[in-house]
């Protein structure tokens, strides 16, 4: 029985193939475009997701008032980070760096490159943030004073090769560092900017290690990941007291008062304007905008979808009053009509596919991605896009095959059903 309704719906469809084609040209073009907007929502809603336990990861920031200036910074002081992880049971991993947003000139024997996002990390760093490494191990990477690690593409733009271990390069004319890991450059989805770690250690050489005690100079990023079932809010007011317990000790200034409070890292890229940010973020409001616009065309999509089967309803009259006649119930005409409206929107989802992947490079050149469809033939994404086609096919189809269905085969045949029947009000509306 199923076969037969499918060689029924082909040949319908290629009998009306005026009507095929305009329909199936229509959807096609509004399932792209609606896809095309979902995967730039999709891809800003992913930020940061990749990092173990990133749910439970945020970064520390402050607000308050130093004084007389208002304060609202990505950044803490050294001694925070430090501290925390020492004095409170509930971090269950933390990492603090400092982040060189300006160039820095890179120097490798006679060839020098200036390159940006440079920062000097702890060794906690790959406990907190998912990082692949090529070569090196990220146990021991960041241990001794005047270690570097490179991105891959560093690696083989300075020395025409991926594996560069143990070469040494100079940063900014001072001193030496050897190279003791590579990593894969960092994905997209980050709030993260990073070209090339350095240790930490050095900066404790170069500055002593009294910048682990300073509870004044609010310039490094710290992170921490709490344990399962840790209470945020009790975390938060304990982290506040502890910090302005330190902070008036140093300052011996009871109008300083600044709170340190938690933000989620995967909400960073989205809802987080604070000074310091180490590279521009996106708007919240935005993703609300661009999925309401995906949503208003895959509303009129299947209107209009609808409004061209209900507008030949008349013309296949005649057909489902004969098929009544000779048997054909009217639950098997439901699902007919209904399977001819699906089987098009799953050939529209098919073709929208081909165009997207068409469309993706000058999408990604307007809205600055780079986005590559085929990472979500391995997601749920495309079950998410398969689902809306078929919801569409379905409600598109629902209504014409209800009202087919229904018509009286003796009136049908006595000709007196009128052109475009009773459906003439909705379309009208429809359209």
């Amino acid at each position: 029985m199923l076969k037969n309704f499918v060689i029924i719906s082909f040949r319908n469809l290629v009998r009306q193939r005026g009507f095929t084609v305009i329909n199936l040209l229509g959807l096609t073009l509004g399932l792209t475009v609606s896809f095309l907007i979902l995967l730039y929502v999709f891809n800003e809603l992913s930020y940061d997701k990749h990092h173990p336990g990133s749910e439970r990861l945020y970064r520390i920031a402050i607000r308050g008032n130093l004084g007389e200036m208002p304060v609202n910074i990505a950044v803490t002081p050294g001694a925070l980070a430090h501290s925390l992880a020492e004095q409170m049971p509930e971090a269950e991993a933390f990492s603090m760096f400092e982040h060189l947003g300006g160039d820095q000139l890179f120097r490798n024997e006679e060839k020098k490159f200036y390159e940006n996002h440079l920062i000097y990390a702890d060794k906690n760093l790959f406990q907190v943030f998912s990082f692949h490494f090529l070569y090196g191990d990220p146990e021991t990477s960041l241990e001794k004073a005047y270690s570097i690690i490179l991105t891959k593409d560093l690696s083989q733009k300075f020395f025409g090769k991926i594996n560069s271990l143990g070469e040494s390069i100079r940063l900014n004319n001072e001193k030496d560092y050897i190279i003791t890991g590579i990593i894969e450059d960092p994905v997209d989805e980050t709030h993260l900017a990073i070209n090339a770690i350095a240790s930490f250690e050095t900066r404790i050489i170069e500055n002593g290690a009294g910048m682990l005690e300073d509870w004044g100079s609010m310039m490094y990023y710290s992170y921490i990941r709490l344990r399962e079932g840790t209470d945020i809010e009790k975390f938060q007011e304990k982290m506040t007291g502890f910090f302005n317990e330190n902070l008036i000790k140093e300052f011996d200034d009871s109008r300083i008062r600044v709170d340190p409070y938690l933000q989620p890292v995967t909400k960073i890229h989205l809802t987080s304007k604070l000074l310091g940010e180490i590279k521009p973020n996106s708007e919240l409001s935005y993703i609300y905008i661009l999925s309401l616009i995906a949503a208003a065309i895959l509303f009129i999509a299947g209107i209009n979808f609808m409004n061209l089967a209900t507008a030949r309803s008349a013309n296949r009259a005649k057909e489902v009053s004969i098929r009544k006649i000779v048997g054909s119930n009217r639950k098997k005409l439901i699902f007919q009509f209904i399977g001819e409206s699906v089987f098009l929107s799953i050939l529209a989802f098919t073709l929208s596919l081909v165009l997207i992947e068409i469309l993706l490079p000058v999408f990604n050149n307007i809205t600055h991605k780079n986005l590559q469809f085929i990472y979500y033939f391995n997601s749920h994404l495309l079950l998410i896009f398969l689902g809306i086609a078929l919801f569409i096919g379905f409600f598109s189809g629902s209504y014409p095959a209800f009202y087919l269905s229904a018509f009286n085969p003796v009136k049908v045949l006595q000709s007196k059903l009128r052109s475009g029947g009773s459906n003439k009000s909705l379309r009208n509306v429809l359209a």
